[in-house]
């Protein structure tokens, strides 16, 4: 019944690299900047401390796996590849803010964080959002549109990665309960199926940041919210 949801503040991307699989590694020396080789590695190699503790394994030893919904390749939604097939994964980082990750048994999850600064911008309201969020979202106080938005568009990325359509789905395809009201999927307009239940939870990350986890199937999940810094300090 539990969903383990652990973040993080990035590393340097140097401590975490002997943790990475050589797909990860390759990735990883991609990527120029700084501050997202930290974020990169941080996730990884926190979604291999966690679901160590869930399968067993070694973190090392665990083989990371991402099947795209719509063309099979080896992109999108991530999985552990052999191990315990029950356990689903998820994971996000943000602007070098944090990494969250989850990890449960209970169905497909996903999970978002957000930095508040990055929705607010001209334009994003009528791309992502539908009529009844944009409506939710004009009727905040100025100094909390900000905070709504982000609240929002986590909401429906922790939807849309539990599902595994990502951003392929139109966003405003996707309605979710209005920012401070308590979270819930609203409307589903991405296939026929929508997947199942689902059963979304906000997730307190801090300030300036907005989180949210989604849970495709099964009975109302127990969220918990952890700091996994003492997992990466001894890595």
């Amino acid at each position: 019944m539990r969903v383990d949801v652990v973040q993080a503040r990035p590393r340097a991307a140097a401590d975490l690299e002997g943790l990475l699989g050589p797909e990860e590694r390759d990735r990883l020396d991609r990527l120029r900047r700084e501050a997202d080789r930290a974020a990169y590695a941080t996730a990884h190699a926190l979604l291999r401390l966690v679901g160590a503790a869930w399968t067993g394994q070694a973190p090392e030893d665990l083989v990371l796996g991402a099947t795209c919904l719509t063309c099979g390749g080896p992109h999108g939604k991530p999985h552990l590849e052999g191990g315990d097939p029950a356990v689903h994964v998820s994971l996000s980082r943000s602007a070098g803010k944090v990494v969250v990750v989850a990890v449960t048994r209970l169905g497909p999850v996903g999970v978002d964080a957000e930095v508040e600064s990055a929705v607010d911008f001209e334009g994003f309201d009528a791309v992502a959002l539908a009529p009844g969020e944009q409506g939710a979202v004009a009727d905040l106080p100025d100094d909390r549109r900000s905070s709504g938005r982000a609240v929002l568009w986590a909401r429906k990325e922790a939807v849309l990665k539990a599902t595994g359509h990502g951003l392929v789905a139109a966003p405003s395809d996707v309605e979710v309960s209005a920012p401070f009201a308590p979270p819930e999927l609203v409307a589903w307009r991405v296939d026929a199926s929508g997947g199942g239940p689902v059963h979304l939870a906000d997730l307190a990350l801090g300030a300036g940041l907005a989180g949210a986890v989604a849970v495709v199937g099964g009975a109302a999940p127990d969220i918990r919210l952890v700091d996994g810094s003492w997992l990466l300090d001894g890595a």
